[in-house]
């Protein structure tokens, strides 16, 4: 299994859940985070624009997931 964490504009997040279902990602959790880089508080409006602040994506492999409620373990967990 892997996590993927993504740090991307507000206005990112819908083309991003989109290409996520249509590659078969069962689902996703999203938080509303600030922060203020490099770049001050210039804005873009499309997801890979080769200019700072398009975002950052990191991934991880994870050893297990545990669902608490219902003790399910691995992808039947997720």
């Amino acid at each position: 299994m892997k996590k993927i964490e993504a740090i991307i504009r507000p206005e990112a997040l819908l083309p991003l859940q989109q290409a996520l279902v249509a590659a078969g990602v069962p689902g996703m959790s999203a938080s509303d985070v600030r922060g203020l880089g490099r770049q001050g508080t210039q804005v873009q409006c499309s997801m890979r624009t080769g200019r700072i602040g398009d975002g950052k994506v990191f991934t991880r492999t994870l050893d297990t997931a545990l669902r608490i409620r219902t003790a399910e373990k691995g992808l039947l967990a997720i």
